[in-house]
């Protein structure tokens, strides 16, 4: 009797035991692949996959790239990669710019990330290449760079491209830079990320804005972070956003229980949704939230650009470029996940273009969105199409602006 209770027992202990490892079977093929594991970073293991890229940026073997303390990334003078060439002063052109622009030349220049830059093109097809050489007496200047989020853009304005003397400054901007302007390290965001950099960013102290400079500003820096991580990724971490998900865990064994990494993540997914519920002035890292006064930092960072070319003398224009997932996931309602934006830019009578309206006529001929993207529904950055009817829009708003200088919002 005895020998069959103990059976018994060890029967149902094995079978519990059995079932608890199916079940975290299931949940670990069920958790999302691309969010990284929560409090289980090794530093060291974390910083390997990038060295190959830091290793190249320290010696000086990228082609297109290069090192800016200030910036955190900006292109090589005379750089170039596949279609992409920077001329001596790191703008992607076949040729360098007067410091000041010709007499009778109305000069713009323009900021952002790699849809500003143009990629997946010809520098040639870009919008501004086709704006300058189809305007006599415009010269348009390309200081977009790959990866840029918003207060990285306005910095490459503040410290190089106000001493070109631009007529007009324009900053653009798409949904997902709200995640790219909270990071300081770029793996701690998009771990995928073709550019393991650390960046500056800006951050709020209750109302002001404040300038977090970039946490590595040497290449013996970078050296540092290759040689002792475990030190060096907290102190680049500590203005991040999405550190606090990679923080070494003293509890690392159950950490990796896949029902513990499940439970937080939609923990944090939860009291995320809670904050956009409530519209919580916290860092928003969702870039879909929507309502205004929900991303008052991104607001703070456009009121700088705009102060601050206007104190310059510039135009301060705003372009909101769509992505392809923003047309994906709009569906029949056509509303584009940066909505909330645009009542604040006409609150503040600011100057702005929004792509989704240039577009419009173009989709309502009969053609597909994927036809405004070089990868089509698949996505990547615009089309040659997309890239000439951007062009063409800002034409037709600077003949508006000549026309009527009240002109202010497209």
């Amino acid at each position: 009797m005895r020998m069959s209770i103990r059976r018994r027992q060890v029967f149902i202990v094995m079978t519990a035991a059995m079932v608890w490892v199916v079940c975290e079977l299931i949940v670990a093929l069920a958790l999302p692949t691309e969010q990284p594991p929560i409090n289980t970073i090794d530093p060291r293991a974390f910083i390997e996959r990038y060295r190959p890229y830091i290793e190249d940026l320290i010696e000086g073997n990228t082609s297109f790239i290069a090192f800016d303390p200030t910036l955190g990334w900006s292109h090589k003078p005379w750089g170039s990669a596949d279609i992409y060439r920077a001329n001596g002063q790191g703008l992607r052109a076949d040729r360098d710019y007067l410091k000041s622009p010709p007499p009778g030349t109305v000069r713009i220049a323009t900021f952002g990330d790699s849809f500003m830059l143009g990629s997946d093109v010809e520098v040639e097809q870009t919008w501004q290449a086709v704006l300058e050489g189809s305007e006599s007496g415009v010269e348009v200047l390309n200081f977009g760079v790959s990866s840029y989020g918003t207060g990285q853009a306005v910095l490459r304005y503040l410290n190089e491209g106000k001493n070109f003397a631009p007529d007009v400054a324009v900053l653009s901007f798409i949904a997902e830079n709200t995640r790219r302007n909270t990071n300081t390290f770029r793996p701690f965001y998009l771990s995928s990320t073709g550019f393991p950099l650390a960046k500056p960013r800006f951050r709020l102290e209750g109302e002001e804005l404040v300038l977090t400079e970039n946490p590595v500003q040497s290449l013996e820096q970078y050296q540092e972070l290759l040689d002792h991580p475990e030190t060096e990724l907290p102190r680049i971490g500590r203005y991040d956003g999405y550190y606090s998900q990679f923080e070494p865990s003293t509890t690392r064994w159950v950490d990796n229980v896949p029902s513990v990494k499940a439970a937080r993540f939609w923990w944090r997914r939860a009291t995320e949704w809670w904050t956009d519920q409530s519209g919580g002035t916290g860092e928003i890292r969702n870039w879909y939230s929507r309502g205004p006064g929900r991303n008052p930092l991104l607001f703070k960072t456009f009121d700088l650009f705009h102060d601050e070319a206007i104190a310059n003398g510039s135009v301060p224009v705003f372009l909101l470029f769509p992505i392809h997932l923003d047309y994906r996931d709009a569906g029949s309602s056509g509303e584009m996940p940066y909505g909330w934006l645009v009542p604040y830019l006409e609150a503040r009578q600011y100057a702005f273009i929004d792509c989704s309206q240039v577009f419009q006529s173009y989709l309502e001929g009969g053609h597909p969105w994927g036809d405004l993207y070089a990868f089509g529904s698949k996505g990547g950055h615009y089309s040659p199409v997309a890239h000439q009817l951007i062009a063409s829009a800002f034409h037709d708003f600077l003949e508006g602006n000549r026309q009527n200088p009240e002109s202010s919002t497209s």
